[in-house]
């Protein structure tokens, strides 16, 4: 199961790397997210490393706690909005999880497809991870 959990966080990263290759306005409008972006990409692909090198209670345990926090980071997002240019923060929620959402300088899709994907696999991550957990003594 650990090789699965390692899986999913590298396709998070994977996404992520993508998400800063495309995501045009995320590197014009909000460079520190950009960085912050970054960092988690280097974190996700350094947790499946580790989780695959030590397949610990702890390890698990971390990277479920990081999974939860990277969905709480980018839904509290959300209320940046209006600090980011956008009207509202319903339309920045708009730009940002709506996979048709067409943003100028960007491929369809990007970023609200590859995010929506992110938190679903991040959910399955803190499934697995759980039940991973619960399984060593």
């Amino acid at each position: 199961m650990a090789r699965r959990i390692a899986a999913l966080l590298a396709v998070v990263g994977i996404l992520g790397v993508i998400l800063l290759t495309f995501d045009k306005s995320l590197q014009q409008y909000a460079p520190s997210h950009f960085d912050a972006l970054i960092a988690f990409v280097v974190i996700d692909f350094a947790l499946a490393a580790l989780i695959v090198i030590k397949p610990r209670r702890t390890t698990l345990t971390l990277v479920v706690g990081w999974s939860l926090l990277r969905i709480i980071l980018q839904i509290g997002d959300v209320l940046l909005g209006s600090n980011l240019g956008f009207q509202s923060n319903a339309q920045f929620a708009n730009y940002l999880f709506n996979p048709l959402y067409p943003v100028e300088g960007n491929p369809p899709g990007v970023p609200g497809a590859l995010l929506d994907v992110m938190l679903l696999l991040q959910l399955a991550t803190i499934g697995l991870g759980w039940r991973a957990r619960k399984r060593i003594t």
